[in-house]
Protein backbone atom coordinates (compact mmCIF):
# COMPACT_ATOMS: atom_id res chain seq x y z
CA UNK A 1 0.00 0.00 0.00
CA UNK A 2 3.27 2.52 0.42
CA UNK A 3 3.92 2.09 -2.92
CA UNK A 4 1.37 3.40 -4.40
CA UNK A 5 0.85 6.19 -2.12
CA UNK A 6 4.46 7.13 -2.74
CA UNK A 7 4.37 7.10 -6.50
CA UNK A 8 0.87 9.82 -5.89
CA UNK A 9 3.28 12.25 -3.95
CA UNK A 10 5.72 11.74 -6.57
CA UNK A 11 3.01 12.48 -9.26
CA UNK A 12 2.07 15.81 -7.14
CA UNK A 13 5.56 16.92 -6.90
CA UNK A 14 6.22 16.77 -10.30
CA UNK A 15 2.82 18.50 -10.87
CA UNK A 16 3.60 20.86 -8.68
CA UNK A 17 6.84 21.50 -9.92
CA UNK A 18 5.72 21.43 -13.89
CA UNK A 19 2.69 23.83 -13.28
CA UNK A 20 4.27 26.87 -13.80
CA UNK A 21 6.20 26.49 -16.96
CA UNK A 22 3.22 24.51 -18.73
CA UNK A 23 1.25 27.65 -17.87
CA UNK A 24 3.64 30.19 -19.02
CA UNK A 25 4.08 27.69 -22.51
CA UNK A 26 -0.27 27.58 -22.55
CA UNK A 27 -0.37 31.53 -22.25
CA UNK A 28 2.26 32.01 -24.69
CA UNK A 29 0.66 29.96 -27.11
CA UNK A 30 -2.15 31.73 -26.11
CA UNK A 31 -0.53 35.01 -27.38
CA UNK A 32 0.88 33.51 -30.91
CA UNK A 33 -2.74 32.89 -31.71
CA UNK A 34 -4.52 36.16 -30.38
CA UNK A 35 -1.86 38.20 -32.91
CA UNK A 36 -1.94 35.98 -35.39
CA UNK A 37 -5.80 36.23 -35.29
CA UNK A 38 -5.47 40.00 -35.55
CA UNK A 39 -3.03 40.33 -38.33
CA UNK A 40 -5.20 37.97 -40.42
CA UNK A 41 -8.39 40.12 -39.19
CA UNK A 42 -6.27 42.99 -40.45
CA UNK A 43 -5.36 41.72 -44.02
CA UNK A 44 -9.61 40.16 -44.30
CA UNK A 45 -10.37 44.14 -43.62
CA UNK A 46 -7.85 45.83 -45.47
CA UNK A 47 -8.71 43.15 -48.46
CA UNK A 48 -12.06 43.89 -47.78
CA UNK A 49 -11.95 47.47 -48.48
CA UNK A 50 -9.70 47.16 -51.91
CA UNK A 51 -13.02 45.08 -52.75
CA UNK A 52 -14.97 47.59 -51.95
CA UNK A 53 -13.10 50.54 -53.55
CA UNK A 54 -12.09 48.70 -56.49
CA UNK A 55 -16.65 48.30 -56.81
CA UNK A 56 -17.22 51.81 -56.36
CA UNK A 57 -14.84 53.12 -59.04
CA UNK A 58 -16.08 50.58 -61.66
CA UNK A 59 -19.43 51.90 -60.44
CA UNK A 60 -21.25 48.43 -60.13
CA UNK A 61 -24.13 49.72 -58.72
CA UNK A 62 -25.13 52.06 -61.21
CA UNK A 63 -24.75 49.40 -63.64
CA UNK A 64 -26.63 46.21 -61.61
CA UNK A 65 -29.17 49.24 -61.21
CA UNK A 66 -29.52 49.81 -65.01
CA UNK A 67 -29.83 46.04 -65.77
CA UNK A 68 -32.34 45.38 -63.40
CA UNK A 69 -34.47 48.74 -64.78
CA UNK A 70 -33.97 47.38 -68.31
CA UNK A 71 -34.65 44.14 -67.45
CA UNK A 72 -38.11 45.18 -65.28
CA UNK A 73 -39.21 47.03 -68.53
CA UNK A 74 -38.72 44.12 -70.77
CA UNK A 75 -40.98 42.25 -67.99
CA UNK A 76 -43.46 44.97 -67.83
CA UNK A 77 -44.06 44.98 -71.42
CA UNK A 78 -44.05 41.20 -71.85
CA UNK A 79 -47.01 41.40 -69.48
CA UNK A 80 -48.72 44.05 -70.99
CA UNK A 81 -48.81 42.47 -74.30
CA UNK A 82 -50.43 39.17 -72.24
CA UNK A 83 -52.66 41.58 -71.08
CA UNK A 84 -53.43 43.13 -74.67
CA UNK A 85 -53.91 39.48 -75.97
CA UNK A 86 -56.12 37.65 -72.90
CA UNK A 87 -58.22 40.77 -73.40
CA UNK A 88 -58.29 40.17 -77.01
CA UNK A 89 -59.60 36.57 -76.58
CA UNK A 90 -56.44 34.61 -76.28
CA UNK A 91 -56.79 32.69 -73.85
CA UNK A 92 -52.49 32.19 -72.26
CA UNK A 93 -52.61 30.65 -68.71
CA UNK A 94 -50.95 33.72 -66.44
CA UNK A 95 -48.34 31.21 -64.86
CA UNK A 96 -47.14 30.18 -67.98
CA UNK A 97 -46.70 34.11 -68.78
CA UNK A 98 -45.09 34.53 -65.35
CA UNK A 99 -42.30 31.70 -65.83
CA UNK A 100 -41.93 32.84 -69.14
CA UNK A 101 -41.49 36.60 -67.85
CA UNK A 102 -39.21 35.70 -64.91
CA UNK A 103 -37.01 33.20 -67.74
CA UNK A 104 -36.59 36.46 -70.06
CA UNK A 105 -35.90 38.96 -67.27
CA UNK A 106 -33.39 36.73 -66.11
CA UNK A 107 -31.58 36.52 -69.26
CA UNK A 108 -32.14 40.17 -69.58
CA UNK A 109 -30.46 41.50 -66.58
CA UNK A 110 -27.42 39.04 -66.87
CA UNK A 111 -27.05 39.86 -70.50
CA UNK A 112 -27.51 43.69 -69.50
CA UNK A 113 -24.82 43.61 -66.89
CA UNK A 114 -22.70 41.34 -68.60
CA UNK A 115 -22.12 43.45 -71.34
CA UNK A 116 -21.79 46.98 -69.32
CA UNK A 117 -18.89 45.03 -67.83
CA UNK A 118 -17.31 43.52 -70.83
CA UNK A 119 -17.50 47.49 -72.27
CA UNK A 120 -15.69 48.66 -69.26
CA UNK A 121 -12.99 46.40 -69.67
CA UNK A 122 -12.49 46.84 -73.23
CA UNK A 123 -12.43 50.74 -72.59
CA UNK A 124 -9.48 50.18 -69.57
CA UNK A 125 -7.85 48.01 -71.72
CA UNK A 126 -7.40 50.00 -74.92
CA UNK A 127 -4.10 51.47 -75.16
CA UNK A 128 -5.19 54.48 -77.05
CA UNK A 129 -7.58 55.64 -74.42
CA UNK A 130 -4.65 56.67 -72.40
Amino acid sequence: MADWKTYVKAAQNTAEKQAPGAKRAVQDSVDRARRSANAYATVAGRTAQRAGDRAKAEGLGGKIARAFRDALLIGGSLLAIWGVLYAAGLPIPFTAVIVAVLIIVLIAFASSLYANVRRQRERAADPRDR
